[in-house]
């Protein structure tokens, strides 16, 4: 069945209707607001950053006690950036996240939109998470193919809409959510299930901050908004909290703000009211329940500010006072406390430059300012294979032979014997190239490549990058090649049999 959120229904727009009307007073009720102050909400943003980059690990991820690492980390990168820092820790937890795997819709739901705010590439991500539809009712359940559910179809649609994915069933899946809505104008977890029935305060938050996305897009889904709105509002406890239990949790009320503030606004009283009490539950240590989700959700509820980074090390100056380190000085894992810097020898480099395997590569250290000779020398970390460093002139120069990012400290030292040491990466990305032989690029080995190894061979050509990468077949090791960084005699005769059909590979 198709839904259309515009589709003739009266008695349902009716009961939405009769919601409303009842409920106009819940907007403007009134909470006892004992507002924290800005320096208060400042004071929090600071230790909780403070927290997260010295509870990062040495991988780059997050990981707490409740969701996994893969919800942990995209939440904290969201919470970093949406705090000003956007420097090593977040980063090397982007970094992170392109690597990492996750078969639940959730957690690849945040993967994706924690690596499109940093303008990562989301495509394959995108594709997984397509394919994972129920396509029975045309939305997401826990995992590829599960049943439905209310917080798995809003973070999918959430992530739809921020990469810009087209997707021409919107009005469908928005159909499947709007007409389940309770008649009290809320959402449980799933639809039609005795057990989840009842409005959740988690569901309600996360379907509303997904249809407040869609709202402009002709869909008809205000009315529904405000019912649950409404609904979330009455929710709300004495000290701000919101929580299914007599108890308000930091997770539930986190998400009740968000929901609230992006439809009503932050000086909304209810949003003012749940901030104060996030405030007041904050851990000496910075944390919310020493919980990185948890942690990194209060920190997308304050304020966004711009944060001053003297070093531009990533660790904004205000943290790196309440860490103890300089903010003058660009930190690496000696200087900063904790293991939040991940990488051994640096925790943001001054100087970052990029090439890929098989390119010539060329790059000035810059020196001390002072009076020459100079001599550079690295301390710390090491440099791509095929990559040297002339400790004279300061060049870095080579053809990188491994793919990766190579973080490493070089100390430069002058006539008078003043040293100063710099952190410094270079990023190397895999070759487009495979050695397959195929010199000339045209999809075949045959004679053309032959000629063309043997002229490289001897000396008479000198190769491409593409044609270094393509030509360095051998040895075979296994039938395989295994490049040794050269084209000699070995490459000429493993082409050659390629070409006459005695060997493939």
């Amino acid at each position: 069945m198709v839904y259309s959120v515009r589709r003739n229904r009266p008695a349902r727009l009716l009961r939405f209707s009769t919601i409303v009307v009842l409920s106009l007073g819940v907007f403007s009720q009134s909470i006892p607001v004992r507002a924290a102050t800005p320096a208060q909400i400042d004071a929090a943003r600071l230790a909780a950053i403070r927290w997260a980059i010295e509870n990062q690990n040495g991988n780059g991820s997050w990981s707490g006690a409740g969701a996994g690492v893969l919800t942990d980390t995209s939440a904290v990168v969201d919470g970093l950036r949406h705090a000003g820092v956007d420097g090593f820790p977040y980063s090397r937890g982007i970094t992170w996240l392109q690597n990492a795997d996750t078969g639940s819709v959730d957690g690849l739901s945040r993967q994706v939109m924690a690596l499109n705010s940093a303008a990562a590439d989301t495509a394959s991500g995108m594709q997984r998470l397509l394919g994972a539809r129920n396509e029975r009712v045309l939305a997401w359940g826990t995992y590829p193919g599960y049943g439905a559910s209310f917080p798995d179809t809003a973070l999918a649609l959430d992530a739809i809409r921020d990469t810009g994915t087209p997707y021409g069933d919107a009005g469908t899946t928005l159909g499947f959510i709007v007409f389940n809505q309770n008649v009290d104008g809320g959402w449980p977890y799933a639809p039609n299930t005795v057990s989840t029935s009842r409005s959740r305060i988690l569901p309600t938050a996360l379907t509303l901050i997904t249809l407040i996305k869609y709202r402009n897009d002709g869909w008809g889904v205000q009315g529904f908004i405000d019912a649950g709105i409404n609904w979330l509002i009455a929710q709300q406890k004495g000290d701000g909290s919101f929580g299914d239990d007599s108890v308000g949790t930091v997770v539930e009320t986190a998400l009740s703000y968000l929901a609230i503030s992006a439809e009503l606004g932050a000086a909304h009283a209810a949003a003012i009211a749940a901030q104060d009490f996030l405030i007041g539950q904050q851990a000496v240590d910075g944390s919310w329940n020493a919980d990185a989700f948890q942690t990194a959700l209060v920190l997308q509820t304050l304020p966004a500010v711009l944060l001053a980074d003297t070093d531009s090390d990533g660790v904004p100056d205000a943290v790196e006072t309440l860490m103890g380190t300089d903010p003058l000085l660009a930190d690496s894992r000696y200087l900063s406390s904790g293991n939040g810097n991940g990488i051994a020898g640096v925790t943001l480099p001054a100087d970052v430059t990029s090439t890929a395997v098989g390119d010539a590569y060329s790059h000035n250290l810059a020196d001390t300012g002072g009076s020459g000779p100079f001599t550079w020398v690295i301390v710390a970390g090491a440099l791509p294979a095929g990559v040297s460093l002339d400790s004279a002139t300061g060049l870095l120069s080579g053809t990188p032979a491994e793919a990766g990012t190579f973080s490493f400290i070089y100390a430069v030292t002058d006539a008078a014997q003043q040293t100063v040491q710099r952190v410094t990466q270079i990023s190397v990305a895999a070759p487009a190239y495979a050695p397959d032989g195929d010199l000339n690029g045209d999809g075949v080995v045959n004679g053309a490549d032959i000629l063309l190894v043997t002229r490289i061979a001897t000396g008479n050509l000198t190769p491409s990058a593409e044609q270094a990468i393509r030509g360095d077949v051998a040895p075979l090791v296994g039938g395989l090649p295994s490049p040794d960084g050269q084209i000699d005699a070995g490459d000429v005769l493993v082409i050659q049999r390629k070409a006459l059909g005695a060997i493939s590979f």
